[in-house]
């Protein structure tokens, strides 16, 4: 095929996605980002050498929202979100946040569908290093359902009121990471949500809520639990200077079955500090999170530092280094959840991993 039938095939092909992006009703827009990381000091089972390197995929996706007019202020509105695998070609799309509603100038949004926790969405805006493989703060933050996405989910969000707004979300099927640290079957959960944000010029500050009311069986044992968990976020940009903040407490409620099988150390707190200064094209960054936990010598920090150089509006260079020191009992630093990276594993707690990445961010 010459040169001039390829491109009016290639064309023929993107048509229905171009008249789609262009016809105010669709829009299409993503982020493909990837990265190599060398990781030093996981002690992987089964393998001597404790060094490694992986390609990560750092949460690439795709979203396809749109809109209609309602008139008097106000539209319907749906919002697609996909996870593409940078990795592996054999994987299929994985669904992220499925949302559709209502909107009004006046009243707010109200929408279903399954849907970021608040909570999350609060700790993605202060993590410098946010669905990066290396140096993000779910590392140490990921506990119960604080970075989880719910089912199944009610939620309405207030318009801005100089600068404040509210959130409420409801669910009765939050998904699997709720219940971890639980072992009775047949659990049925109702999580609801609660979040206040601040916007207004440089400064940001949220808190958020959730609880958590759940019961099941524990053999023939009718049995109670759930949880709770508070954080608490904020940033200030003083011209090309930017400091970040945050801190969380997870609390969970153990019946007596649970206690009895010996479930304890669910309660951690984290605070995380950091900094980021942008100089031309180039931004340099660096955060520090520490958690504690109720057992004794299960804590952790990490520290992490890094630049991202802008080649273009769209594409990002990120060059990053973190380490996460465990106490005797703690074995953070390896969750596989994070940005997408390969699972590894500790041989043994107290280990203390470190990771060295250079990535590309692309968006559309």
């Amino acid at each position: 095929m010459n040169k001039k039938l390829l491109a009016l095939a290639v064309a023929a092909a993107l048509a229905p996605a171009a008249a789609m992006a262009d016809s105010g009703n669709v829009v299409i827009s993503g982020k493909i980002a990837a990265d190599v990381t060398f990781v030093n000091g996981t002690g992987q089972t089964g393998v001597l050498d404790n060094n490694t390197h992986q390609v990560n995929n750092n949460n690439s996706v795709v979203t396809l929202a749109g809109n209609e007019d309602l008139g008097n202020g106000n539209k319907a509105f749906f919002s697609l979100t996909y996870g593409l695998n940078m990795v592996s070609a054999a994987s299929a799309l994985s669904g992220q946040n499925q949302i559709m509603g209502l909107e009004g100038k006046t009243w707010g949004k109200a929408f279903v569908g399954a849907f970021d926790n608040p909570l999350k969405v609060m700790g993605r805006g202060t993590d410098l290093f946010a669905d990066q493989s290396t140096g993000d703060a779910r590392y140490l933050t990921g506990r119960g359902a604080v970075e989880a996405r719910a089912n199944d989910v009610i939620a309405y969000i207030t318009p801005s009121f100089n600068g404040f707004t509210g959130v409420l979300a409801h669910t009765n099927n939050p998904v699997t990471t709720v219940a971890v640290d639980v072992t009775d079957a047949g659990r049925s959960t109702a999580m609801n949500i609660v979040k206040l944000a601040y916007a207004n010029g440089p400064v940001t500050a949220a808190i958020g809520h959730h609880t958590i009311d759940s019961q099941g069986t524990s053999g023939t044992t009718n049995v109670v639990g759930g949880e709770s968990a508070t954080r608490v976020t904020g940033s200030y940009a003083a011209g090309d200077l930017k400091f970040v903040g945050s801190w969380q407490k997870v609390d969970h409620a153990y019946d007596v079955a649970e206690t009895a099988a010996g479930l304890k150390g669910a309660n951690t707190k984290v605070w995380g500090l950091g900094a980021a200064y942008k100089m031309g094209a180039t931004t340099l960054k660096g955060q520090y999170y520490k958690l504690s936990d109720d057992v004794a010598d299960s804590g952790a920090k990490m520290v992490a530092v890094g630049a991202d150089y802008a080649m273009s509006k769209r594409t990002t260079l990120q060059l990053a280094y973190s380490k996460v020191s465990n106490d005797t009992n703690a074995g953070y630093g390896v969750n596989a959840a994070v940005a997408g990276s390969d699972a590894l594993s500790l041989s043994a707690n107290g280990q203390d991993p470190s990771r060295l990445s250079l990535g590309m961010k692309h968006t559309f």
